[in-house]
């Protein structure tokens, strides 16, 4: 784990760690499945987007090799 929770960040933290990395005020965006709501869909997954899944929200930083992605992943279970 490289850092730990953001300040002010609540206790599940990865909305909130990821829109104070992008420089977003909207605290609605704490709420993982918020990004979903606000942002609009893309068929692909691609680099600076969000991926939203159940209760989580990562930023995909870079495509790697063979469909794997390079992500930003805030309070990602177990501190990994």
């Amino acid at each position: 784990m490289i850092g730990a929770r953001p300040s002010g960040c609540p206790h599940a933290y990865c909305g909130c760690g990821l829109r104070k990395y992008l420089g977003l005020a909207d605290e609605r965006l704490n709420l993982a499945s918020n990004w979903a709501r606000f942002f609009p869909h893309e068929a692909r997954p691609r680099p600076g987007l969000a991926a939203v899944r159940a209760h989580h929200v990562m930023y995909i930083e870079a495509a790697a090799d063979n469909d794997e992605w390079l992500i930003r992943d805030y309070n990602s279970g177990g501190g990994l």
